[in-house]
């Protein structure tokens, strides 16, 4: 299930529209990714696109605490498990 618009808008803007991620894959372990995203590039590859996760994983939940901003690369690289 997708997170509603105000909740990715919400949770997007709360990280300063920049991805989250601070898993150790494509940037340095411990640290934020950082990326700077662009709205209207939401489910985009490429320079500035980004996509909402799943926290927990579990689609059903679809609260603002389980709304993770993440960048094209890091969104690809979490929803595959690889961290």
């Amino acid at each position: 299930m997708a997170f509603p618009d105000v909740t990715v808008e919400i949770a997007f803007n709360s990280v300063g529209k920049a991805c989250e991620c601070k898993l150790q894959h494509s940037h340095h372990w411990n640290r934020r990714c950082s990326r700077p995203l662009v709205w209207s590039k939401r489910g985009q590859p490429g320079k500035g696109g980004w996509e909402a996760f799943h926290k927990d994983r579990n689609p059903e939940n679809t609260s603002y605490s389980n709304c993770r901003i993440l960048c094209w690369d890091c969104y690809l690289l979490c929803s595959r498990n690889i961290t």
